[in-house]
């Protein structure tokens, strides 16, 4: 349950043995490929290197073609309903041998060039049904107009014209031509509120007049040059016209859809042409000579077996050299861990993989992730619904092994609810008085009747939380020999907490009994002297005091042996007072605990001894290291704050049983109803049920996933590892099945 162990990889070929290595590279999936070009840039080995440029020019070429006729067909595939069908992409299976033989399989040259002339025919007809539907548009308001279209324009005498003003100018228009032009005819053939369109016929030496008069109104003339009838002989027509296109526009689609059964097909040959483009790209990535080329990469350390093995097969003459990862090199990571643990894996991705000498967080969250998720949604009915659609769909739908996993976790979650829902009795909320005896008896807590007892319990889990995340650190320290962290930081931590704690405790259980027990009075003091002991711990091992001190020592050490008397002397004195200060401070906190008032005088002596440490300049880095440690214990108070963020999980946990129960509540009082009580209850319970479920399954991952990243992770991990990403086949729309 670790990050795996990894080896470098260094492969020198000779060029012939090329195509054969990749391929090979390619469908053994081992080798993590790094850019080795890169990393020889600008050393003496550069000028021996040649350009590797892979053609792939036809390879883009096809593959857009291919993604254009899948887009295409996609258009006109009938839509699957469904919730899960909008989330999951289901894959298609094929066999190995059928994907390495699928261009041999279809002629897709043929394939594009019919999908390309029906998409060209389909987009014709459907430009000229919008030509047709906006002229559609044009011609109702003038639906009224008997004339035809083609009579409209000038005669010898005369001119006939049609157009529109905006309806409040048409009065003004109609009274201003009848009176300065008498002979002319204005008929109105429709209105609106913001156009009035109309016919006006004049006389043709009246134009200058007439035209003059409708700019003054605002006038804009229509016409319909192509057009011959009358308007509502040209819809009949346009109508007409349309259907026989819709009619084409069906029988290409029909066409098109005969052509889906492709599809899987076509699938195939898009990963596959993608597969053969990542193996040209990848060979920009190798050193290549004139005669060799060389490739770099990363192994587990595990697999370097079969993966020797492999490379044998292809030739005895290729030269494999292994290494270790030297200091300060970061491999590429992969988790291994107990099928158990899979699932929560996907927790650790989505914050980011470790680096390689770190901690694998997935087998330390899974325990807590689990509990904490269970007391979020809490019932026994939500979770055993949650637990078997997951299961359910693990093994019904064709997806990737990360989806599965995920599937799986949340499986998890339900049977996590399960158990905390059978140990607060809450079987899809319904109210524990309601519940058989037997069930009764498995009750632990009421969350609703013991609620200070369901918060108390949370904030105790945060505190085992927070502690096992500081307790990895401590781990995670030793194991990378950084023993130093380990002495300055987690054992102050782990002293301190305990005391504050019981303190917090002993002084609560003071102020708030009024008759305090015996032992009450026996803890408070021992209480109180372990709280002054961890903070003085704090303050001068996490502000790296005594780590100063020694460098003071040393600093007088050099000075003696080289003969550095000014120098030693600076040393000797910040020992010193290093050790005066330090002894003041202890006593000033012994004395002030002890309850004696002597403890002025301690305090007086670290006043002059600040005053002093600021004249001197040997003695200020003193004085920072205690700032430093001042500064660290008041670091150290947040985690009271982190302890107490563990109380949303009483409020999420609550929050599903009150939603549910007063869901309950509104089916009882619906039973009341005549006839539809019956209906509506059950309605009600289902619905109101499935929104609890939803939205509580939300905050019970959601939250649970915080505490682990903000309040667990922070104490032990970084992230920073970059995934394992072997050089192999890789699908997008399929599952292959190898024979």
């Amino acid at each position: 349950m670790a990050v795996v162990k990894m080896k470098k990889v260094y492969l020198v070929v000779h060029s012939s043995l090329r195509q054969v290595l990749v391929d090979t590279l390619n469908e053994q999936g081992l080798l993590h490929i790094m850019n080795l070009r890169e990393e020889i840039a600008e050393t003496d080995w550069e000028p021996l290197l040649v350009d590797y440029q892979p053609d792939l020019g036809h390879l883009e070429l096809l593959l857009s073609k291919v993604q254009f006729v899948l887009d295409f067909l996609s258009d006109f595939e009938e839509r699957k309903g469904g919730f899960l069908s909008g989330l999951i992409k289901e894959k298609v299976k094929v066999a190995w041998t059928s994907f390495n033989e699928v261009e041999d399989k279809i002629e897709f040259n043929d394939i594009y060039e019919e999908c390309e002339n029906l998409d060209n025919q389909l987009a014709h007809i459907r430009n000229e049904i919008s030509q047709f539907k906006a002229l559609k548009e044009d011609l109702l308001p003038w639906l009224s107009l008997t004339l035809n279209l083609s009579d409209l324009g000038e005669t010898v005498q005369t001119v006939v014209l049609i157009g529109q003003v905006p309806t409040p100018e048409f009065q003004d228009l109609q009274g201003e031509l009848e009176e300065n032009v008498v002979e002319s005819d204005l008929t109105l053939v429709s209105q609106d509120f913001k156009d009035s369109n109309f016919l006006l016929i004049f006389l043709k030496r009246q134009s200058d007049q007439v035209y003059g008069i409708l700019q003054k109104h605002g006038f804009r003339p229509i016409s319909f040059p192509a057009l011959e009838k009358t308007p509502g002989e040209e819809i009949e027509r346009i109508e007409e016209g349309c259907t026989d296109l819709e009619q084409g526009k069906e029988a290409i689609i029909k066409k098109i859809r005969d052509l889906l059964y492709l599809k899987p097909d076509l699938w195939v040959l898009h990963d596959f042409l993608e597969n053969k483009r990542r193996k040209a790209e990848i060979q920009a990535n190798f050193a290549n000579t004139r005669e060799a080329f060389m490739i770099e990469g990363w192994v587990e350390a595990e697999r370097l077996p079969e993966f020797q093995e492999k490379i044998n097969q292809i030739s005895e003459e290729i030269e494999v050299t292994f290494t270790d990862p030297i200091e300060g090199e970061q491999p590429p990571i992969v988790l291994k861990n107990k099928p158990i643990f899979k699932p929560f894996e996907v927790l650790t991705r989505l914050y980011g993989l470790p680096n390689y000498n770190e901690v694998d967080p997935t087998p330390y969250l899974a325990p807590f992730f689990f509990l904490f998720f269970g007391i979020c949604l809490g019932d026994v009915g939500y979770g055993l619904i949650l637990a078997l659609a997951c299961w359910w769909m693990s093994k019904k739908l064709e997806v990737s092994e990360n989806v599965k996993r995920f599937f799986y976790l949340l499986a998890y979650g339900g049977i996590a609810s399960m158990i905390v829902g059978g140990l607060t009795g809450s079987y899809f909320c319904i109210d524990v008085a309601s519940l058989p005896s037997f069930l009764k008896r498995l009750i632990l807590i009421d969350p609703i009747n013991d609620a200070q007892v369901f918060l108390m319990l949370s904030i105790a889990l945060g505190i085992i939380h927070v502690c096992f995340g500081v307790a990895l650190q401590a781990v995670n320290n030793i194991k990378n020999q950084r023993i130093k962290d380990f002495v300055c930081d987690q054992i102050p931590t782990f002293l301190f907490l305990p005391a504050v704690l019981l303190w917090l405790a002993c002084w609560l259980g003071e102020k708030i009994s009024k008759t305090p027990p015996p032992t009450l009075g026996y803890l408070y003091p021992k209480a109180t002297w372990g709280l002054g002991f961890g903070i003085l711990l704090v303050i001068f091992l996490q502000g790296r005091y005594f780590g100063n001190c020694c460098s003071l020592w040393r600093e007088v050490c050099q000075g003696i042996k080289g003969e550095k008397l000014g120098k030693a002397l600076r040393g000797f004195w910040g020992v010193v007072f290093s050790i005066f200060f330090l002894v003041s401070i202890c006593g000033w906190v012994l004395t002030l605990l002890s309850g004696h008032g002597s403890s002025n005088i301690f305090l007086k002596l670290i006043g002059f001894a600040i005053l002093v440490g600021l004249l001197s300049k040997s003695s200020r880095s003193v004085l920072v290291r205690f700032a430093s440690g001042l500064y660290s214990l008041y670091g150290i108070s947040g985690f009271i704050g982190d302890f107490l963020s563990y109380a949303r999980l009483m409020a999420l946990g609550l929050a599903t049983i009150l939603i549910g129960w007063v869901i309950n509540m509104l089916g009882r009082m619906l039973l009341g109803i005549p006839f539809l009580g019956i209906i509506l209850m059950v309605v009600i319970l289902i619905v109101g049920h499935i929104f609890n479920l939803v939205i509580n399954l939300l905050g019970a991952f959601v939250h649970p996933l915080r505490l682990q990243y903000v309040e667990f992770f922070k104490y032990f991990y970084s992230d920073g590892g970059r995934k394992f990403e072997p050089f192999r086949l890789q699908t997008r729309h399929l599952i292959l099945k190898y024979d």
